[in-house]
């Protein structure tokens, strides 16, 4: 199914963002990572680490740019409960280019101005019905950014305490599994108190390493999971999910004639080019290119036979978390490690939810074949027609549980997982997809198809049964 031309611009642009984001922190010196600097996205006088920092700087330039090409606002989301955005303008000259950066004050509470790479503006708003416009609303893009999920890999654990020591210690070695996530409407005219996370039609996670990274331990037979992951909502094939979702609101279908696909743009030139093919706007998706290979959950109808994510990290934040979660978190992992009593095979935890699952719950169809073998991302039609389907190289976790999680891991995650042919729901069996970004966060079950759906919700029911807690 070929990404539809009106979301090939959106499409182009999470693909951007995440490579601009990935070389961005990346020209970070390990010297200044472990740093404070102020943050575009979050209000004043808020501070986040010099990664962080860096990241939101190379996404807003290349939002800039879009904002510039379509004539169309891009607002991006900071907090939907509390109803603000910032509004990323094209950056001053001919045809939204030139600007050198720089930054100012926007002269009127509670707006800010921060300059950018490309001279973009972004300016912080409360959120309300949109200003007419010749009668109408008019028409903005929202964004929601995570430009570094899994900040602390960057930054590091306890540098300040080693302030001043001699020789300088920087507590970051071993750092990696970080990523991206970026998240884009199409153009609406609908209030940000009003959207819903299924009104995302283009979501991209990308993998925070250096491609040189993961591609030169894996020349031969390619890496063994995707670096970048792209949701695409399609008009038009109102079928259920590619491994038994069926057409309820916890699979891919939108139940009005549409549905998300997920694709493996690990090979789209712009994301290969990096900071380089962003800057001179090369490496966008042309309509005559090949459509990428397709992402998949795994096809394992036994919760048992698959490794099953946990994170129970959230749970214990006191600003956020119900009373509830620490126990919630305790119940889950008791019935989840039971692999002789319906649980999985394995729990496994990592600190950076999209990172975690980029890496482990998604997989390709279609490898190798007759043609030879091209490597794991280019044999075949990864399951979106015309490749030789020889092998299906399917990933091992089956269940991906989070208590208490954001908004900004819920997108693009929901999105990708739906798109792949999974589901994902609250731990009530609740679609997120039909969730306002209003309420806020969730605890999330996401499964590699509905068989697998159901015996983790059933898990989940039991658990919070016995232990007397809530499914928060």
């Amino acid at each position: 199914m070929p990404i539809p031309e009106s979301r090939r611009a959106a499409c182009d642009a999470a693909v951007a963002v995440c490579a601009a984001v990935r070389d961005a922190v990346a020209a970070v010196p390990l010297a200044q990572r472990v740093h404070r600097v102020p943050a575009a996205l979050k209000p004043p006088p808020e501070v986040a680490a010099a990664p962080d920092v860096a990241g939101e700087r190379a996404a807003i330039a290349v939002l800039a740019r879009l904002a510039g090409e379509e004539g169309v606002e891009v607002r991006l989301v900071v907090d939907p409960v509390a109803g603000t955005w910032l509004s990323v303008s094209p950056p001053p000259g001919p045809n939204g280019g030139g600007g050198g950066g720089g930054s100012g004050d926007g002269g009127g509470a509670p707006r800010r101005q921060e300059g950018t790479q490309a001279g973009a503006t972004a300016a912080q708003h409360a959120a309300g019905p949109a200003a007419p416009g010749d009668g109408a609303a008019p028409l903005c893009r929202y964004v929601y950014l995570d430009a570094v999920d899994g900040t602390l890999l960057l930054s590091g654990l306890q540098n300040e305490a080693s302030a001043g020591t001699a020789p300088p210690r920087l507590r970051l070695a071993g750092a990696g599994g970080w990523a991206v996530g970026v998240a884009l409407t199409d153009p609406t005219a609908a209030p940000l108190g009003e959207l819903r996370l299924g009104d995302f039609t283009v979501a991209a996670i990308g993998d925070g390493a250096a491609a040189a990274v993961t591609t030169a331990t894996a020349a031969k037979a390619g890496p063994l999971h995707p670096e970048l992951a792209v949701a695409v909502w399609q008009e038009g094939d109102g079928g259920g999910g590619d491994n038994g979702g069926g057409g309820s609101g916890d699979s891919a279908d939108g139940g009005g004639g549409g549905r998300y696909v997920t694709y493996d743009f690990s090979h789209s030139p712009l994301w290969r080019g990096g900071a380089a093919a962003v800057a001179s706007g090369g490496g966008a998706s042309q309509p005559s290119a090949p459509e990428p290979p397709r992402l998949h959950t795994t096809s394992c109808l036994r919760l048992g036979g698959t490794f099953a994510h946990l994170d129970a990290f959230q749970s214990r934040d006191a600003a956020t978390a119900a009373p509830g979660a620490p126990r919630l978190a305790c119940a889950l992992f008791a019935a989840l490690g039971d692999r002789g009593g319906g649980g999985a095979f394995d729990v496994l935890r990592a600190y950076g939810n999209l990172g975690a699952l980029l890496r482990g719950f998604f997989g390709w169809r279609g490898l190798g074949g007759s043609s030879g073998d091209q490597g794991l991302n280019g044999g075949g039609g990864g399951g979106g027609g015309g490749g030789d389907e020889s092998f299906w190289l399917e990933p091992q976790w089956g269940a991906f549980v989070c208590v208490n999680e954001n908004l900004a891991n819920m997108l693009p995650a929901v999105p990708l997982v739906l798109g792949a042919g999974g589901a994902a729901t609250d731990l009530r069996g609740a679609p997120l997809a039909a969730r306002r970004l209003v309420e806020g966060r969730a605890s999330v079950a996401y499964a590699g198809n509905a068989a697998l759906h159901a015996q983790l919700l059933a898990l989940v029911a039991a658990a919070t049964e016995g232990a007397g807690v809530e499914p928060l």
